[in-house]
């Protein structure tokens, strides 16, 4: 007999729960991939198709066609979909997959939009209604976009019922908070947290940093899984630091921080490992100033075991 993955029992976990507590709606986040995820086999009232980049090339193949297609193996019969996808060729996979599904979409930038009107203010014109002067409590530019997939998401779950006042939408995103994402976890000094494990949301987080965020020195620590496409990672974010620290969280994916040190100087001459998490974030809180910045990312990993030592 074969055995289930750990992310196949923890999934029958999660929906064995769901059923025991009789939750209204869950929101499933597929694993990897979609087509022959885990997550699978439920039939969502709505599938959200966020975006696309080339990850896991292993299992999801060398292109955006192939990823698409196992993106859009969510696709149920009739079932609506929203998507923020752009690339065109990626785009044209999902919308044939709709059809012939027979299965509705809504594209950002199409079918609705969203209006940047401040570093955390925006408005959202809808498929069926708008809504301005939206503030939303999270940092990045990206988080905008994000933020409409959602809320066109929850026009389509009104058709199936499930009513979400306008009050309910504002004081939700005014109070909304994602761990790990762009989170800061220490004001003195400034410690943000970014689980940033591939290459574009390394790309995502070096546009927050330059684009979103006022400091003097950037200290950026990283520690980073052996089978992650490690170059890509850390290009876009090494130059952007006065010091790159590399460091490992107590996981066997992880690499070494001595493994990844050679990778970070052909960026940044200016960088050093330590193996020890806790030792690599007291090193960057004893070389930083007031007015400096201290960036965690690398993986979900490193953020979690960051998380955990900095809250105690």
């Amino acid at each position: 007999m074969e055995r289930i993955t750990f992310f196949e029992f923890t999934t029958a976990m999660a929906l064995l729960y769901f059923k025991e507590e009789e939750v209204d709606i869950a929101v499933m986040e597929t694993g990897m991939g979609g087509r022959l995820d885990a997550t699978n086999l439920i039939k969502p009232l709505v599938s959200v198709i966020t975006n696309l980049s080339i990850e896991h090339r292993e299992f999801l193949g060398d292109t955006l066609d192939a990823i698409a297609y196992e993106k859009a193996g969510i696709i149920k019969d009739r079932i609506p979909v929203v998507t923020g996808v752009e690339q065109p060729s990626a785009l044209l996979v999902i919308e044939n997959i709709c059809k012939e599904k027979e299965a509705p979409l809504y594209k950002l930038g199409a079918d609705f939009s969203f209006h940047k009107k401040g570093t955390d203010r925006f408005s959202y014109n809808g498929i069926k209604e708008s809504l301005d002067d939206l503030r939303l409590n999270l940092i990045g530019s990206h988080q905008f976009y994000n933020a409409s997939l959602a809320l066109a998401a929850i026009e389509l779950l009104r058709d199936k019922g499930f009513i979400v006042s306008r009050d309910a939408i504002y004081t939700a995103l005014q109070k909304v908070s994602w761990p790990g994402r762009l989170e800061t976890v220490s004001k003195d000094p400034w410690i943000i947290l970014d689980g940033a494990h591939n290459p574009a949301g390394a790309e995502v987080l070096a546009r927050a940093i330059s684009d979103d965020l006022k400091f003097d020195r950037l200290f950026l620590i990283m520690g980073i899984m052996a089978d992650k496409e490690i170059a890509a990672i850390i290009s876009p974010l090494a130059p952007l630091a006065h010091e790159v620290i590399l460091s490992r969280p107590g996981y066997e994916r992880a690499s070494s921080a001595a493994g990844l040190l050679p990778v970070a100087m052909k960026h940044n001459s200016n960088s050093v490992a330590f193996e020890d998490l806790r030792e690599a974030i007291g090193y960057a809180r004893s070389k930083a100033g007031n007015s400096d910045l201290i960036v965690i990312s690398g993986s979900l990993f490193t953020v979690g075991e960051a998380r955990a030592i900095i809250l105690n």
